[in-house]
Order: C-alpha cells, then sequence, then structure tokens
C-alpha cells in the first residue's frame, strides 16, 4: 500500500491513462499508486460515477432552539419565496414564471448583508465541527428505524468530507483525525490548529462580515425572522462497498415535501470585474466546491447571491447542479500547467482517498478494544505536484486518548459498546 497520496496522481485520472491500466498481478515491481488507481476506480466496478446511485436521505431533523433534535420534522426547514423552474413548460409559461421571479429579485438586490451584525455572536469552533448531533441521528437510526451499526463504515459531516474536497481546489495545508475504532471509522476536520491561530491572530472585523453576510443572505432571501431553527439531512452514499453516513445543515429548499431533489444551496460571492481572469478563477473555485457540496446530498439548486465591496446584494444567480458541472467543465480550474481538475477528477480522487483511509484498517491490530488513532495530514513540498495526503499513526498514548474522547463523546463511547 503507498504511504503518500500525492498532487502528482490527478495527471492519471483521465480516460487515456486509466483506460491502459491492467489489473495487478501481486509483484513487488508493480506501482503501486497504479494498483490502488486499479483496484478503486477500474477492478470490480461497473460505473466510473461514484453517484452513478445518488446519495440516499436516511433520516432528517429539525434542530430547535433548545438544540433539541426533532427528526423526521420540517419546521426548521426555509422554504425558499423565489420561484425556480424546474420543469420543460411551453415559452409562454416560462416567460410568465420568469417574469414572477424577476419581480421577486428585483425588491431584494440592494439589500444591506451587514444589517444586524453587531449583535451577532459567531459560534465557536469546536460546536460548528462537533458531531455529537450526527451520533444522536445513528442512535435514531438504530434504536427506531432497524439500522445496525455494521450498515455503516465511516461517520463524519458533510462540512468535513467538503475540507476533504477542498484540499485540491485550496491547495493549503490542512489535516483531518481519523479513528478506526469497533468496526467504524470516524473522521473529522482537525479545527485546533484554526483555533490556535486564530487565538495569536485574531478574525479582522472584514473577514466576520464575510462570514456574515453569507448567513444573512439566507435569511434575506428566505424572508427568515426566526434563524434559531435550523433543518439537517442525514445522508448515506458508497465508495465501491464502503457506506459512508454523514449529516448536512440543509439552507432552504423549493417545498417541504420534495426531499434532497427540492433543496437549495445558498452562497455568496464578490461581484464579479469585467474581464478579469483572477476573478473568475476564483469563481470557478467557488463553483466547484459547491458542485462537490451538492452531490454529497443530491441537491439540484444553487442560488448565487453576488454583493458590492459595501456588502450590498448586487444581482442573483440560479445555476442547477448540472450546469454547475458545464461551467467548470468548459473553464477548468489548473492543478498546474496542464494538469486540470474537472467534476469527475476531483470525485475519482475522492474516490481513491477515502478506499485508501478505509484500507489501513485492515492492517490494525486490537480494533475491538482499543481505538486507533491517526492525523491526515495534506502537506505542501516545493514542487506543487510532490504535495501530498499521509496518514500518520498518534502513538502517544495520552494525545490518542485525548483526541478520541474530544470528537467521540463518552454517552456515544457507550451506546457504541452495547450494540457491539
Amino acid at each position: 500500500m503507498i504511504d503518500k497520496i500525492r498532487f502528482s496522481i490527478f495527471e492519471k485520472l483521465n480516460p487515456d491513462y486509466l483506460g491502459y491500466l491492467e489489473e495487478p498481478n501481486g509483484n513487488d515491481d508493480e506501482d503501486h499508486e497504479d494498483c490502488l488507481i486499479y483496484d478503486t476506480l477500474i477492478g470490480n466496478v461497473t460505473k466510473d460515477d461514484i453517484f452513478v446511485k445518488p446519495p440516499e436521505e436516511i433520516t432528517s431533523y429539525s434542530k430547535l432552539k433548545s438544540n433539541e433534535l426533532s427528526f423526521e420534522d420540517t419546521t426548521g426547514l426555509k422554504v425558499l419565496p423565489l420561484h425556480i423552474d424546474q420543469t420543460q413548460n411551453t415559452k409562454k409559461k416560462r416567460e410568465k414564471k420568469r417574469s414572477h421571479a424577476m419581480d421577486h429579485t428585483e425588491k431584494l438586490i440592494g439589500s444591506d448583508l451587514v444589517t444586524g451584525f453587531d449583535d451577532y455572536k459567531h459560534p465557536e469552533l469546536p460546536d460548528i465541527y462537533s458531531m455529537d448531533d450526527l451520533y444522536k441521528s445513528v442512535e435514531h437510526l438504530v434504536l427506531t428505524k432497524g439500522y445496525t451499526l455494521k450498515d455503516f463504515k465511516i461517520l463524519t459531516l458533510r462540512r468535513h468530507l467538503q475540507k476533504l474536497m477542498n484540499v485540491p481546489i485550496n491547495k493549503q495545508p490542512i489535516q483531518f483525525n481519523v479513528i478506526f475504532w469497533k468496526g467504524l471509522i470516524f473522521f473529522s476536520y482537525d479545527w485546533e490548529p484554526e483555533a490556535k491561530k486564530e487565538l495569536a491572530t485574531p478574525p479582522t472585523k472584514i473577514e466576520r462580515l464575510l462570514q456574515y453576510s453569507g448567513m444573512k443572505f439566507e435569511r434575506v432571501l428566505c424572508d427568515d425572522n426566526d434563524p434559531d431553527y435550523r433543518y439537517y439531512t442525514v445522508a448515506k452514499h458508497y465508495v465501491n462497498d464502503i457506506p459512508l453516513i454523514y449529516s448536512a445543515e440543509i439552507d432552504c429548499a423549493i417545498d417541504k415535501d420534495g426531499g434532497p431533489t427540492k433543496y437549495v444551496e445558498l452562497k455568496t460571492h464578490p461581484k464579479q470585474a469585467d474581464d478579469k481572469i483572477k476573478t473568475m478563477n476564483r469563481l470557478n473555485k467557488k463553483l466547484l466546491s459547491t458542485y462537490c457540496q451538492n452531490r454529497f446530498i443530491h441537491c439540484q439548486h444553487l442560488i448565487l447571491g453576488f454583493r458590492t465591496l459595501d456588502f450590498k446584494l448586487a444581482s442573483l444567480k440560479i445555476y442547477r447542479t448540472s450546469d454547475i458541472a458545464n461551467v467548470i467543465n468548459n473553464d477548468p480550474i489548473f492543478l498546474k500547467h496542464g494538469c486540470l481538475i474537472t467534476t469527475k477528477k476531483i470525485f475519482r480522487w475522492y474516490k481513491i482517498v477515502i478506499s485508501w483511509i478505509a484500507a489501513h484498517e485492515k492492517k490494525l491490530d486490537n480494533l475491538e478494544d482499543e481505538p486507533q488513532v491517526f492525523k491526515l495530514n495534506f502537506d505542501r513540498e516545493e514542487e506543487l505536484m510532490d504535495a501530498h495526503l499521509n496518514l500518520q499513526k498518534i502513538q502517544d498514548k495520552t494525545e490518542s486518548d485525548r483526541i478520541f474522547n474530544l470528537m467521540i463523546p463518552e454517552w456515544f463511547q457507550s451506546f457504541v459498546k452495547n450494540q457491539s
């Protein structure tokens, strides 16, 4: 097994290279990276698309002011007043609906996206990245829906998976915690370095305004007078035969009854300057990141709000997720000159990374009793294509126990033990 996944692997994730790969024969002189690619993307795999079967929503919940979770309850799901056309209508009907949408849009243009900022308290990093609600969802699924822990393998949040997907987009050092225990793999972004950085260099007011304006955009668009109620989906998808379960916050929906295909992702972005290649590259990075985000929950819609320098809403653009793919693939992001990141390539890379992480479980001992704690690090190198992910075991028992207890609360540890 390879000990690193380098960026250079992207140069192999194209049809020409994949078409020439042959089944590994087990010889020591084989290219182990090619073996991993073959086993993950070609061997015993009928379809290249990781989401040939869409992610399944296995439960959902509203989170109330008391932080209580109310399962199968859409109270916290905001309904979008803005019309999004999902059907193939006649030209006359489309024009009528477009006119209605434009009327509503015009009322929103010019909205102040920083009103209320002075009274806003930004959530703490441990709360943002906590997996406690996912664990409550797992408990709910096991106790009331007939699931067992064997139905799951990797437990995480969409926001943690999104951090992973952003690695080739942002190319910045980052690390994750990976815990192997009781037949499960717990995967989470390690927010502690970010917390230390914020303590040493607190975010500027502009940085906080950028964060706040995105949330305010959601309130403006949905006419949301009660933002303390939130709505989440819990989804499951497979990387080959590896099941992942994760929760994701839903910004809003076209209506409350349609499930994931009616969900809408809301984002903000600086108003575009004309003929600026750098500006377009930033936009395409945001679109690629959002495309990945949407695919994880089978969300079909994005509304992008463009803001002015003084945080006023300048315009809106509505995308279908398939449209985003076309935009990105027609003008893809360069990892380096001659090496592009397309929507297919980035999910091939994701598939390889998840398979590679899961494969480490087979090499570990005492998984039933002792949790095995690892750091997944992305390290930059002088040559960008040598930048890589590496998975290293935490050898210090005190640190290993600390991370384990930080990621997995005592009540859920007891729950898992009782189900074993």
